[in-house]
């Protein structure tokens, strides 16, 4: 095999959160970084720790506390729905 060698790493709960601390912010990369943390695992994620990283990123992101806002989680339901409809 020619070139540099390539290394791949697998992401865990507290790699994401790093992660999420890192970006934040970057509401497109938080999404970015949950869709590719659900879609390369290889059994299907809790809708409880999806919301825990929600929650961990509202946290980081808004400054007072976010209580009455919307819940993104049933956003996230519904395009993952329409997501698997269409690819699955």
């Amino acid at each position: 095999m020619k070139g540099r060698p390539q290394y791949f790493h697998e992401i865990n709960e507290s790699g994401i959160k790093l992660l999420i601390n890192e970006n934040q912010g970057d509401v497109f990369n938080f999404w970015k970084i949950l869709i590719g943390y659900c879609n390369n695992q290889n059994k299907e994620v809790d809708v409880i720790k999806i919301q825990g990283f929600i929650d961990l990123f509202k946290k980081s992101f808004l400054k007072y506390k976010y209580k009455g806002y919307s819940n993104q989680l049933e956003l996230f339901g519904n395009l993952l729905r329409k997501w698997e409809d269409r690819y699955i």
